[in-house]
């Protein structure tokens, strides 16, 4: 399209498309994740942040 991201309005419907159903699987793994294994602990959170580099 015009700003060089999309070659057609079709390829660019087509790109959300598999962009919102990609979303839409994570969010079902998360959600089935915290129904399994419940919500994360703050622990949890601190462990991920660490392990991500996040932590100050």
């Amino acid at each position: 399209m015009a700003n060089g991201q999309a070659p057609s309005v079709p390829a660019y419907v087509s790109d959300a498309l598999a962009r919102a159903e990609r979303d839409a699987s994570l969010a079902r793994l998360v959600a089935s994740l915290v129904s399994d294994h419940g919500e994360p602990s703050p622990a949890d959170y601190a462990w991920a942040d660490e392990v991500l580099g996040l932590s100050p």
